[in-house]
């Protein structure tokens, strides 16, 4: 059968096998190569963070530490609530904005730790609630786990106002 085609069909026939014993190869031997390469390298990257394990430690140790310290053994719940009071009251005064709830906490306790919610709706502007916002997130009364904007219309005068809901997260030991 090889002894009828001429020698242009059978390098065009010495190609196609070469090209097909290539594909072979790459798809047996190279694929392999390189998924093992791939799973060596997140080996490697999981032993390097292993490796720095110690100084993450310490580092998530010493944030418990300083959180232990701004959230309190000596911060009782009603007065973080006083103390939100007081830094919200205070911003409101200064910048125009009305404070229209604040709410009681609403506490949950797990194993040593109590998680207080405290919710506060503030009424003004766009850009003065943002930036209300942003002044509790510097702040170390507590964290700003959730916003929530709403808008309505008065009936009587027809005005739209907006209105900001705002969720401080505080969390202390319970323990002590």
């Amino acid at each position: 059968m090889m002894k009828n085609l001429s020698w242009k069909r059978k390098n065009q026939l010495l190609l196609a096998g070469a090209v097909a014993l290539l594909w072979i190869v790459y798809s047996y031997a190279v694929t392999n190569t390189l998924n093992a390469r791939r799973d060596c390298q997140k080996l490697q990257q999981r032993i390097d963070s292993a490796a720095s394990a110690p100084q993450q430690l310490a580092a998530l140790r010493a944030q418990m530490e300083q959180l232990k310290n701004t959230t309190g053994v000596s911060d009782s719940s009603a007065a973080a609530h006083e103390k939100l009071l007081d830094i919200v009251t205070h911003y409101c005064e200064q910048n125009n904005l009305v404070l229209r709830d604040f709410s009681p906490a609403v506490n949950f306790v797990q194993q040593d730790w109590s998680v207080d919610n405290h919710p506060v709706t503030v009424e003004g502007n766009f850009s003065s609630l943002l930036r209300l916002v942003h002044h509790l997130e510097g702040q170390e009364g507590g964290n700003v786990i959730s916003t929530e904007f709403r808008s309505r219309r008065d009936n009587k005068t027809q005005a739209l106002s907006l209105s900001l809901v705002i969720y401080i997260q505080t969390i202390s030991n319970s323990k002590s």
